[in-house]
């Protein structure tokens, strides 16, 4: 482990930052077609040809499941946030897949796709395109996102390559070490070696 903490921090130090921008992915479109299919939030994810980058993890599922954003990206992310915390009232689309603004670190409004809507209850799942947390959330505390919707989500799934619980399931001492390691959440740079892709998560050596 702490090998691991030692070549992250030497490769953060000893190089430069490398200029990533998102491109726009595969847009995740509203499921029904009477909905404005040009009303949608495009995920963000790294360009093809990036090998490398400084990144931060906003946040952290497991080390097989994490959320980077580029240090390049760290003044649109202030941007975007400083955009959208004054929202409008107005309807809200439940519909898989359709953007909003939802209350999630802080009580701060992201960006946000919704995930999962059942008409009987009185929550939803949307997931932080900005952040890479899914949370439930009360239907009623959605607002309508009325701006960026062009713009990218700012953090791509990764996962770091060839590593794995050591039981059949990752447990929560594991997880917490995970986080405190890898600065999860603390604007910590760590440089980010890109080594493929699995399953659509981008596999990276830290």
């Amino acid at each position: 482990t702490e090998a691991v903490k030692s070549s992250s921090t030497e490769a953060v130090e000893s190089s430069s930052t490398e200029a990533v921008k998102f491109t726009f992915s595969e847009a995740v479109k509203p499921a029904s077609s009477e909905t404005d299919k040009s009303i949608y939030l495009p995920l963000g994810r790294l360009p093809p040809s990036c090998t490398s980058l400084e990144a931060e993890i906003c946040y952290l599922e497991s080390p097989a499941s994490f959320f980077l954003c580029p240090s390049t990206c760290s003044d649109l992310f202030l941007e975007v946030m400083a955009d959208t915390q004054e929202p409008g009232e107005g309807e809200v689309s439940l519909q898989e897949g359709s953007p909003c603004l939802a209350l999630g670190e802080g009580g701060l409004y992201y960006r946000a796709l919704v995930t999962s809507s059942l008409l009987e209850s009185a929550e939803v799942t949307v997931f932080l395109v900005d952040h890479g947390q899914t949370l439930t959330v009360p239907k009623l505390e959605l607002r309508p996102l009325g701006c960026r919707l062009e713009e990218p989500g700012l953090v791509v799934r990764a996962g770091m390559a060839g590593i794995g619980p050591v039981g059949e399931q990752w447990v929560e001492e594991e997880l917490e070490a995970a986080r405190m390691l890898l600065g999860v959440g603390d604007c910590v740079p760590l440089r980010v070696e890109v080594v493929g892709e699995r399953e659509g998560v981008v596999q990276v050596r830290l």
